[in-house]
C-alpha cells in the first residue's frame, strides 16, 4: 500500500509526491499547502513478473487523483508504467527509455532502447460505482472490460500472464455487470 500525499507542481507542470509530508493528516497538509495537497492510497500487488525486470502490476484506488496511479508507480515504487513518458523521468519532454532486454523482448526496431510510439501501457479493467440506483433498489454496479489486444500482445512478448480469472473474462469477451 501507498499513502504518500499528491501535489500538483506547476513549475514542474507534473504531479509530485509529498513523501516528506507522509503520516502527517488530512488538516495538517491542508493548512501547509492551503489545501493543494491530497492524501491518497493506493494498493498494489504484482501478478506477474519475468526474468528481465518487467511485471504486470494490479493497483487499486479508493479515491481517485489526477495521474494518481502513475505518479505513485514511478515516484514512490521506482517502477514507471511501460510507455509513460511524462512520469518515467524528471525531465518533462523526454521519451521514456527502457532498457536493451525489454528492448529486444519486445521487438523494437534495432532494440532502440527508447520509442515515441511506445503506448501507456495502463489499463481500467474494473470499475464499480457504489450505491447505483436500479429498479428502485441500490446497488454495487461493476462493469469490467477486456484487455486490449495490443495490451495482450505486450504481455505475451514479454512473457507475462495474467490471472487465470482475467483471461476468462477477456476471451470470452464479456463484460459482467
Amino acid at each position: 500500500t501507498i499513502e504518500v500525499p499528491l501535489m500538483e507542481d506547476k513549475s514542474q507542470k507534473r504531479v509530485i509526491l509529498k513523501s516528506q509530508d507522509e503520516g502527517k493528516t488530512k488538516q495538517e497538509l491542508s493548512y501547509k499547502y492551503g489545501g493543494k495537497v491530497k492524501y491518497v492510497i493506493t494498493k498494489y500487488k504484482v501478478l506477474s513478473k519475468n526474468e528481465i525486470g518487467c511485471a504486470l502490476v494490479e493497483f487499486e484506488t479508493k479515491s481517485f487523483y489526477k495521474k494518481q496511479i502513475r505518479v505513485h508507480a514511478a515516484d514512490a515504487l521506482k517502477c514507471p508504467i511501460l510507455g509513460d513518458h511524462k512520469f518515467s523521468h524528471r525531465r518533462t519532454s523526454n521519451y521514456q527509455v527502457i532498457g536493451r532486454e525489454i528492448a529486444k523482448a519486445l521487438q523494437m526496431p534495432d532494440e532502440n532502447e527508447f520509442s515515441k510510439e511506445l503506448k501507456l501501457h495502463l489499463h481500467l479493467r474494473a470499475i464499480t460505482i457504489s450505491k447505483w440506483p436500479a429498479n428502485g433498489k441500490i446497488l454495487n454496479l461493476a462493469i469490467v472490460a477486456p484487455v486490449p489486444t495490443d495490451f495482450q500482445k505486450t504481455l505475451n512478448l514479454l512473457q507475462l500472464s495474467l490471472p487465470k480469472s482475467d483471461v476468462s473474462v477477456s476471451a470470452a469477451g464479456k463484460n459482467p455487470v
